[in-house]
């Protein structure tokens, strides 16, 4: 106990008060942030000291770098392997044990890692990802605009979207202007960009493209994209009034059966307007502009509940 508790303590019992220890505040992490754009952390894995990983909601599970994964004893035989989902394909990769991982005000935990294949493109500072796994059971709000993890957060949710029990990805819905253009989106904090694919494009926002090329998370090169503009677009509570974003048909709108309806991957261009809170327990997140000027001027909150009701 502090000095300070003790003589508050003393002083409430010799005025015949109950003594009540002072609630203990949310603990912060706080997060670094990449050229791209993208927040990391370090992580303390083991004996083998701090790592930098890139903070990725649309990764289910924490992934890491082979070259890194070597360093801690990694030897590749292929005997422990899964089918693995990124944006622009499925590969099947090896899982590595990380043992004794240390995230700041969390207890040490071991993840079940996905080895991801180096390449001559992979960023040197980046070790891996770090998944939803590494919170699971746990409430934390990611501020994308000021770079902090807060954990165990006092918040009300609006329920703006799902942690999908069956993939671990936060699943939600957002519209663009007034009227039914709502539409299905995954937040996925590992994507420096947003990307529509064709059929959000076709029948929501008709108009010339410009031409761009993606990468996925193992370096390879995948699908071409075009760049176009959107407005008036809202998800949760926060509203954007003109934002360019991608299009391209990646492979994991095929993945989730997403082809054929108007879909999105929202990156980091549009979080890092916002701040996204998760609550593992109960699978429910929700997303709320971090200034004033991207707060939705109306009560009509886009949440999944909409997608639902605009499907039957």
């Amino acid at each position: 106990m502090k000095p300070s508790d003790r003589l508050t303590r003393a002083l409430a019992l010799g005025l015949g008060l109950a003594w009540l220890p002072a609630p203990a505040l949310p603990q912060t992490i706080e997060l670094g942030r990449t050229v791209s754009g993208h927040v990391i952390m370090d992580v303390e894995v083991g004996e083998h000291g701090e790592h930098v990983f890139v903070v990725d909601t649309g990764a289910n599970r924490t992934a890491i770098a082979q070259a890194v994964a070597e360093q801690m004893g990694f030897q590749s035989s292929w005997v422990v392997s899964d089918d693995v989902q990124s944006l622009t394909r499925m590969f099947e990769a090896e899982r590595f044990e990380l043992a004794d991982v240390r995230l700041p005000h969390i207890p040490p935990q071991t993840l079940q890692s996905v080895v991801i294949p180096d390449s001559t493109t992979r960023n040197t500072m980046i070790a891996g990802l770090l998944g939803m796994d590494a919170f699971a059971g746990r409430r934390y709000g990611i501020d994308f605009t000021d770079g902090h993890i807060q954990l165990e957060p006092e918040h009300v949710f609006f329920d703006d979207g799902i942690l999908d029990p069956e993939n671990g990805l936060l699943y939600g819905a957002a519209r663009l202007g007034t009227g039914e253009r709502i539409f299905r989106v995954v937040i996925d904090s590992g994507s420096a960009v947003s990307i529509a694919n064709h059929a959000l494009h076709s029948r929501f926002v008709p108009r010339n493209v410009l031409s761009y090329e993606l990468s996925g998370v193992d370096g390879r090169m995948g699908d071409n994209a075009n760049a176009f503009p959107i407005r008036q677009f809202q998800i949760g509570d926060l509203c954007i009034s003109r934002q360019y974003i991608m299009r391209a048909n990646l492979d994991i709108f095929y993945a989730l059966g997403w082809e054929n309806a108007p879909a999105l991957v929202i990156g980091m261009d549009i979080l890092s307007q916002a701040r996204v809170t998760i609550d593992q327990r109960t699978g429910v997140w929700d997303i709320q502009p971090t200034g004033r000027e991207n707060q939705c001027r109306n009560d009509d909150r886009i949440q999944l509940s909409d997608l639902e009701e605009l499907s039957h």
